[in-house]
């Protein structure tokens, strides 16, 4: 039997949820932009192709729908970006052997201040460009 010595706390998550869009063909070090969130309850500023976020605890999720005419020769990889450097792990359209596509997962604290998150292409092959249907990201928060 397992005791704990200190008292558990609740620990209340906060979410953001949108959609990804970007206009015509995308191209390497792009960045998807955000349009007016389907659902958000993180004190954050939203602006067109950034997210400026406060400090907390924070497991950011990004998946990317494209359009292309070959699903092999023609895709996109993509990350995460925090105060422009690429964080976690990427995500890729290359559809070879799989079925569907992989999110970009990312894992950061903000001890202090704010922090800009962007979403970057940071491959590309061939020509795509970005499904907003099926482009979304996801954001979980919890305070310090």
């Amino acid at each position: 039997m397992s005791y704990f010595n200190t008292p558990i706390s609740k620990v209340s998550t906060q979410i953001y949820f949108s959609k990804m869009s970007f206009v015509g063909n995308t191209s390497a070090l792009d960045y998807l932009d955000f349009p007016v969130p389907i659902f958000n309850n993180i004190s954050l500023t939203r602006n067109s192709d950034n997210l400026v976020i406060p400090t907390g605890h924070y497991l950011i999720s990004a998946a990317t729908g494209v359009n292309n005419s070959n699903l092999i020769t023609n895709a996109i990889n993509w990350s995460v970006e925090q105060d422009g450097v690429i964080v976690g792990n990427r995500g890729s359209s290359t559809q070879n052997n799989k079925v569907g596509t992989d999110s970009s997962f990312a894992a950061i604290t903000v001890l202090t201040g704010t922090s800009i998150i962007k979403v970057q292409v940071t491959d590309q092959v061939g020509t795509t460009s970005i499904d907003t249907n099926t482009s979304s990201i996801q954001i979980q928060r919890v305070d310090l």
